[in-house]
């Protein structure tokens, strides 16, 4: 299996969510060397990262830069639950005995309270790789609704330079 429970779950409740019709992407997306904004949030990207949509979700692959074997995602969930409880609900559901936490913080994105988890997980027996998730709890004014964003990357490792690109899109992240 070469994705971790928590990210099959968040795409098991995309699709349902999708299937329902309660979720919807604004039209006209905008995408250019190495900023995104589609009229619901905005921010900014390495150059050498290649912006894809996928089955609903948002990735950006990169070719050059981060590493070629990695995978940037983002996702949105509406829900009136804390940021707390959501995130005890994330790490429920991460952790089993092939996955351990490297590390976790609170953090503020976009003026919202947010929080970070950095892990390993096993893509099958031998294999493993490192993901970092950002949950961000916000108001929506596109939407009218409190949101829950997932912003997720999986790498085989994290280091400085992987770290750094991937702060960009952190820090830059807006929720118009």
């Amino acid at each position: 299996m070469k994705k971790t429970v928590p990210i099959l779950v968040i795409m098991i409740l995309t699709i349902v969510i999708m299937a329902s019709g309660c979720l919807t992407y604004p039209s006209g997306s905008e995408e250019s060397g190495g900023h995104y904004s589609n009229g619901e949030v905005q921010f900014d990207y390495p150059t050498t990262w290649k912006f894809e949509k996928d089955n609903g979700l948002f990735r950006i692959n990169s070719s050059n830069g981060i590493n070629n074997n990695t995978t940037f995602y983002f996702d949105k969930l509406f829900t009136n639950e804390s940021l707390e409880k959501l995130v005890a609900i994330q790490k429920n559901t991460m952790l089993n005995p092939s996955n351990h936490i490297i590390s976790e913080k609170n953090l503020t994105v976009d003026n919202s309270p947010s929080y970070e988890i950095v892990y390993t997980a096993r893509t099958n027996k031998t294999a493993t790789y490192q993901e970092r998730m950002v949950m961000i709890k916000k108001y929506s004014p596109t939407y009218k609704e409190e949101l829950l964003y997932f912003i997720w990357a999986d790498r085989p490792e994290w280091n400085q330079t992987s770290t750094d690109e991937f702060n960009i899109v952190i820090k830059t992240f807006h929720i118009l």
